[in-house]
């Protein structure tokens, strides 16, 4: 099934957000690419590879770490299709705005067939582009007044209502996801 969907995973340090990553990753039938930015020590049980060896690539769960964004992202660009890519902590190498080479990359994502999701930490890390070119957030526990990003969320209203389900609830690992339009 084709999904090629972008999705921006937002919520702080210790909500569970790599450990619902993971079940994605389990069960995912595509190919999956983590772009993991420390040897995170719960991925450490993928294959870790270098930029250059992902036109390789064509089956398994791998990640790449330690390495020029720049040349994962062109590598991405030019060498992967048909998998989902997790871009964990993405915030260390998507800053300020969205470089060109990146929005081309996610705009062309449906014709390559790639499912994408962006992690953060936090809403004022998400740059407003970003909700603009993505399908959907999955919501975790934050500690922000999401009212400040009334501007740069669309259908703000609706993921203000999902947004205040998470944050009241006594769970702390309790996660929503809501379209976006």
């Amino acid at each position: 099934m084709r999904l090629n969907h972008v999705n921006i995973t937002i919520g702080k340090r210790g909500t569970g957000k790599t450990t619902h990553i993971l079940k994605l990753i389990e069960r995912h039938r595509k190919k999956v690419l983590i772009v993991d930015t420390i040897d995170h020590e719960s991925y450490r049980k993928y294959r870790a590879v270098s930029p250059e060896m992902l036109p390789a690539w064509k089956k398994g769960i791998i990640r790449v770490y330690g390495h020029n964004f720049e040349d994962v992202f062109y590598q991405l660009a030019h060498n992967v299709t048909n998998a989902l890519i997790v871009f964990e902590d993405c915030t260390k190498y998507i800053r300020g705005y969205i470089p060109d080479d990146v929005r081309n990359f996610i705009v062309d994502s449906k014709q390559k067939n790639l499912d994408l999701i962006f992690l953060y930490h936090g809403f004022g890390m998400v740059q407003p582009d970003m909700f603009r070119l993505s399908d959907s957030i999955t919501l975790f526990k934050t500690n922000e007044n999401i009212e400040r990003y009334a501007g740069k969320i669309p259908s703000f209203e609706e993921v203000k209502q999902v947004n205040k389900i998470v944050q009241n609830s006594n769970n702390p690992y309790i996660n929503h996801s809501i379209k976006i339009y």
